[in-house]
């Protein structure tokens, strides 16, 4: 009931006499979807919908005729393991423009929902950097770049799966504080060969820039 030639879901009925005292036999080009005998075996979701031709070859003494039908099998319903998978596939961290995931100086879009209905909860390594929401806290200068780990977690009823992605945050522009203090670290006077420190005999180098 509420099948038809393009909507099947149930087996089918194939007639093995006909009228006037006919016989017939059917041969399926897709057997593994409708059996000889009529057994339909619905396409997994993710297969899609399958055409199927029946040639039912009709006899009766020596004569011979053939009837071909095309029926379509619809697919099966989507399985939570299906939808999960699918929505593992197409999802993607958003980034803002300029931003990829090798080099992100902005927040991050972390969707919570997913293709097919699933839903998506992420965890971060290093959550000072990439909060758990996708809010960015870039490292000092000094620290430089951060390598963080996002894990999604994507969820349909009892089936679950999860996604990584390993994103690189620049880090900040050096501040004015900072270049002083590298600058300072980093500065010595010169002097001529034979000279030092404690032993000055020559004009020494006092650098203008560091």
């Amino acid at each position: 009931t509420g099948d038809s030639v393009n909507a099947v879901t149930q087996d089918v009925t194939l007639a093995s006499t006909g009228v006037d005292g006919t016989t017939i036999t059917w041969n399926s080009d897709t057997p593994r979807v409708i059996a000889n005998n009529g057994t339909v075996t619905r396409p997994a979701n993710s297969a899609g919908d399958a055409s199927v031709t029946l040639t039912a070859t009709i006899t009766k003494g020596g004569v011979t005729e053939t009837k071909v039908f095309v029926v379509k099998v619809l697919k099966q319903s989507q399985t939570d393991a299906e939808a999960v998978s699918n929505a593992k596939v197409v999802l993607e961290i958003g980034y803002a423009t300029g931003d990829s995931i090798n080099a992100v100086t902005q927040s991050v879009m972390l969707p919570t929902m997913g293709a097919d209905g699933a839903t998506i909860t992420w965890n971060s390594d290093t959550p000072s950097v990439i909060r758990n929401d996708g809010t960015v806290t870039r490292p000092a200068n000094s620290a430089g770049d951060a390598s963080v780990t996002l894990t999604a977690t994507i969820t349909k009823g009892n089936e679950t799966t999860t996604k990584v992605f390993v994103v690189k945050v620049l880090k900040q522009s050096q501040t004015d504080v900072e270049a002083v203090t590298n600058a300072k670290a980093a500065l010595e006077i010169g002097y001529a060969t034979g000279d030092s420190v404690n032993a000055v005999t020559q004009d020494v180098t006092l650098a203008s820039t560091g």
